[in-house]
Parts: C-alpha cells; sequence; structure tokens
C-alpha cells in the first residue's frame, strides 16, 4: 500500500472517529443539562438611601464618620444600627448611594425558575416565592495596599463582607473570599500552616484568607459578589459544574481531539505533492 493511500484511509478511520465522539458528547451534554438544575438568580439593585421592601421593616443608611484612612455607612435596620466600614467616597453625604457603587450594592435577590416544567418557546422567567434575600454587599481589597492601585490588583485576595436583612429586622453578617482553583486552595492552605518570620508580609494575608470560606460557585453570595465588582476587573475563575468539564465529557473530549489532529496529519500527507526521483549519478 502507498504511502498516500495509507495516509487517506487513517484520515477516513479517524474523521469516522471524530463523527462518533461528537455525537457522543452532543448525548452526554444534553443529559447535563436535563439533568443539572442549575440555579438562576435575578438582583434588583437598590440606590435609595431609604428603602422598604414588603415583608421586612423599614431600613435607612446614612454616612458615618470617618476614622482615619476609613470610612464607614451607619445601617439602621429594626430598631438597631449596625456600622459598616467602606471605601471612603469622593463626596460624602449624596442623596444616593451611587459614589459607592463597585464597592457597596444593596440588592434584593430573588430565585427564578421557568413557568413550564420544560423548557421551550412558551417558557417564562418566574420569581420562585419564598427565595427573596434582601443584602448588603461590600467588596474589601487586602489591608495595607492602596485599594486603587495595588488593592485592585491583588485580586484574588477580595473579601466580600455581607449583611443579610432578615424578615424580623435582625442582621445576619458573614464574610466570603474569591475562590480559587483546587491547586491554588491547597496552596493559601500550604501558606497558612507554614511556619513564617513574622517579618514575611504573606504570612498574615494568607493566615487571614484561609480562615475565610470561598464563595460556592452559583450561590446567591457569588452572584452578589458580581454586583461589586469592576465589570473588567472579574477575577479569572471557571466554574467545574459545566457541561465542558472533563468529569462530564468522559472519553468523549480526548477522542475527539486525537481524532481531529490525525485527521489533519493524515490529510496533510495524502495530498502532500509526491517527490520527484533522484536521477542515477552517470557514470565517465
Amino acid at each position: 500500500m502507498s504511502q498516500r493511500r495509507l495516509a487517506g484511509l487513517i484520515a477516513a478511520v479517524s474523521a469516522l472517529a471524530f463523527v462518533a465522539a461528537l455525537a457522543g458528547m452532543t448525548l452526554r451534554i444534553r443529559d447535563f443539562n436535563a439533568q443539572a438544575h442549575l440555579v438562576r438568580w435575578h438582583a434588583d439593585p437598590i440606590q435609595t438611601r431609604q428603602f422598604h421592601l414588603e415583608g421586612f421593616p423599614k431600613a435607612a443608611i446614612t454616612d458615618g464618620p470617618d476614622a482615619g484612612a476609613s470610612a464607614s455607612i451607619i445601617l439602621d435596620y429594626g430598631g438597631a444600627k449596625t456600622s459598616i466600614p467602606v471605601k471612603r467616597p469622593p463626596v460624602k453625604d449624596m442623596p444616593n448611594l451611587a459614589l459607592y457603587d463597585e464597592w457597596l450594592r444593596v440588592l434584593a435577590i430573588n430565585e427564578v425558575g421557568l413557568d413550564t416544567p420544560e423548557p421551550g418557546p412558551s417558557a417564562h422567567s418566574v420569581v420562585k416565592p419564598g427565595t427573596g434575600k434582601l443584602l448588603i454587599v461590600v467588596r474589601k481589597t487586602p489591608e495595607g495596599f492602596d485599594p486603587e492601585s495595588w488593592g485592585s490588583v491583588r485580586r484574588i485576595e477580595w473579601v466580600f463582607g455581607y449583611y443579610q436583612l432578615k424578615p424580623d429586622g435582625s442582621v445576619a453578617t458573614y464574610q466570603r473570599r474569591w475562590p480559587r482553583s483546587d491547586r491554588a486552595e491547597k496552596r493559601l492552605q500550604n501558606e497558612s500552616t507554614r511556619l513564617l518570620p513574622d517579618s514575611t508580609p504573606e504570612f498574615p494575608i494568607s493566615k487571614a484568607l484561609a480562615a475565610i470560606p470561598p464563595l460556592d460557585q452559583r450561590s446567591a453570595d457569588y452572584f452578589a459578589a458580581l454586583h461589586v465588582i469592576p465589570k473588567l476587573n472579574v477575577p479569572k475563575y471557571k466554574f467545574n459544574d459545566t457541561a465542558f468539564d472533563i468529569k462530564t465529557m468522559g472519553w468523549t473530549l480526548p477522542t475527539a481531539m486525537g481524532a481531529l489532529l490525525l485527521f489533519t496529519v493524515a490529510m496533510v500527507f495524502s495530498i502532500a505533492p509526491r517527490r520527484a526521483a533522484r536521477a542515477a549519478p552517470s557514470r565517465a
């Protein structure tokens, strides 16, 4: 069998393998999307300093006194006041909260679903009853770094403070940090337990970050955090529960990639021009 025919045969076999892998990949993606039941959220940002949502007490936000280089807002809710540290705004006591955008947001968040059991052209998104949350989320850059320069560069060290306003008038507070990949998470935990000298600047940062739980992907807290991050400055993070994850694709992904590569190489050899035979040297 000639080299060109062999290359053509390999190209045909690899093409069939690619089609088979692509068909299997399509089935796996369809099954994943049908069984995933991924949660979707909708947020209504609140810019006014005084607001009242149905089922919640009245709330009011005023600018608090400055304390050195830091600033704060005062939340008056349910008859109690809560001080919330924030980045100092350019101008204080503005009529609304617009100057706090990308640093602080008041959000009414609800889970949404479809009004029909099966997705389709006639399906519409509706709010699921009983899923409403009233949140104040604040983005905090690493301490000791200018929030406008080095603080904005160290994005995976951002911490988000949450103040959940409950219908009974109480306020639940907690913190979350931006999630990392599995490898980066292990590195952070190792750094936090390593016995470093006190003079090492990374020691207090790693120690504090490791103690804060990371954001759960696709959660309401994750969705809320996106509202206080500059649009062009979102830290890199890939969800691991998508249809294109290797765990979902299984054998179909490497098979399709290998078959496509083999097909390309075989086609190059099959259409390559033949080399002219060298003329035999003449004898004197």
